[in-house]
C-alpha cells in the first residue's frame, strides 16, 4: 500500500526531472501567495516583542497602517522567486534522493523490512542542506523587506534603501559587503532548512500512503459500529461508500498539513534566531553569531522567546502545506496521463 512520493514519478515520456520540476513550481506560487501575508506577521513578531497583542492584532495593524499590498504582502517577490526555484530543486531533489537511497537500501533487508520509512526522513534533510545555498540570500532580502517599514519608523534618519524595490535591497546589500552580506545567517539558516526538510518531507512521504490505505478503513469502521451486531450488510455498505469516494485528495492534504506543522514545531528556534540575524545591521555588516544571538533572545525574553510569532507559523503550515503539496501532486497526475 505504501507508495513514496518518488516512486509515484515513474518514467514516462516525460523525463521525471520535467515533471517534478514543473510541479514544484506550481506547488512554489500557490504555496507562497495563499501565506505571504501570515510570513510577515511572524517576522513582526519575531524581532518585535510587546508591540502586538498577539497574532491577530498584528495582522490587523499591518494591514490598517500600511495596507495589504505595501504591508501584508510586501517583499513577496523574493519568496516568490526563492519558493518557484526552491520547490522545483526541492520537490525533484527529494525525489532523486529518495529513489537512490531505495535502490541502496532495498539490498539490505534489515533496513529495507523495519526502517525503509526513514529513507524519506534522510532524503529531506539532504535536500535541505543541498538547498540552503540557494535560500539564504532570498531570506536575508525577504526578512529586510518584512522589516523595512518598522525600521524606516523607529529610524527615519538611518541608512536603509531609498525606494523599495527588490532590486534595491539586493544590490544594497551587495554594495555593502558584496556576496558575503548576501548570506548573512548561512550556517543557522542551513541547520534551520536541514532540520525543516528532515521532517516537511519524511512526515509527508510516510503519512501520505499511510492515510491513503487506512482512510477507508476507518471511514468504514465508523459507518458499520452502530449497527455492527445486527447485521453484515451495513458494512458492505460502508466498504461500497469508502469505494466510491476517492480519499487521496483528502490524505494529501492532511499529510501536507501535519507535514508543516512539524516542520515549523522541530525547526522554529532556529528560524527565530535566523530571522533576529538577518535582521540586525545588515548595513552595518555585522556578524552576529548563532550563539550569541539565542543567548541575547533568551535573556531578553526567556526561552520562550525562541517561539516568538510560532502561532501564525503552525497556523499558515495548516493552511499552506495542503494547498503546496497538493498542487504538487496535481502538476504531476496531469503529466501522469501522458506516461
Amino acid at each position: 500500500w505504501y507508495k513514496s512520493m518518488a516512486e509515484e514519478s515513474k518514467r514516462g515520456p516525460i523525463p521525471n526531472a520535467i515533471k517534478e520540476v514543473i510541479s514544484g513550481s506550481l506547488a512554489g506560487v500557490a504555496g507562497t501567495i495563499a501565506g505571504h501575508p501570515l510570513d510577515t506577521v511572524k517576522a513582526r513578531l519575531q524581532t518585535q516583542p510587546g508591540a502586538y497583542r498577539g497574532t491577530f492584532d498584528c495582522f490587523i495593524q499591518i494591514a490598517k497602517n500600511e495596507g495589504v499590498r505595501r504591508g501584508l504582502y510586501k517583499g513577496l517577490t523574493p519568496p516568490m522567486a526563492q519558493l518557484v526555484l526552491m520547490n522545483s530543486f526541492s520537490f525533484g531533489l527529494f525525489s532523486q534522493c529518495k529513489r537512490t537511497f531505495d535502490e541502496q537500501t532495498d539490498r539490505v533487508p534489515f533496513w529495507s523490512d523495519r526502517f525503509r520509512f526513514l529513507n524519506g526522513f534522510i532524503a529531506g534533510a539532504a535536500t535541505g542542506f543541498l538547498g540552503a545555498g540557494l535560500s539564504t540570500p532570498f531570506e536575508l532580502v525577504k526578512i529586510q523587506m518584512q522589516l523595512d517599514n518598522v525600521s524606516a519608523k523607529q529610524n527615519p534618519n538611518g541608512s536603509t534603501p531609498p525606494n523599495k524595490s527588490t532590486w534595491s535591497y539586493t544590490k544594497k546589500i551587495y554594495q555593502e559587503g558584496g556576496i558575503r552580506s548576501l548570506y548573512t545567517g548561512h550556517v543557522v539558516n542551513t541547520y534551520r532548512e536541514t532540520v525543516f526538510c528532515f521532517a516537511y518531507f519524511g512526515v509527508y512521504d510516510s503519512l501520505k500512503g499511510f492515510l491513503i490505505h487506512n482512510l477507508p478503513l476507518v471511514v468504514s469502521l465508523i459507518r458499520s459500529t452502530p449497527q455492527s451486531d445486527k447485521s453484515q450488510e451495513p458494512q458492505s455498505e460502508a466498504k461500497n461508500v469508502s469505494v466510491d469516494f476517492n480519499f487521496t485528495p483528502v490524505a494529501i492534504a492532511m499529510a501536507g498539513g501535519a507535514s508543516g506543522m512539524a516542520g515549523w514545531l522541530i525547526s522554529y528556534p532556529l528560524d527565530c534566531i535566523k530571522t533576529n540575524i538577518q535582521q540586525q545591521a545588515v548595513w552595518k555588516n555585522e556578524k552576529p553569531s548563532i550563539w550569541r544571538t539565542g543567548k541575547q533572545i533568551i535573556l531578553s525574553r526567556g526561552v520562550m522567546g525562541l517561539y516568538s510569532g510560532i502561532a501564525p507559523s503552525i497556523f499558515r503550515a495548516s493552511i499552506v502545506s495542503p494547498i503546496r503539496f497538493s498542487a504538487y501532486e496535481i502538476g504531476l497526475s496531469f503529466f501522469r496521463r501522458f506516461d
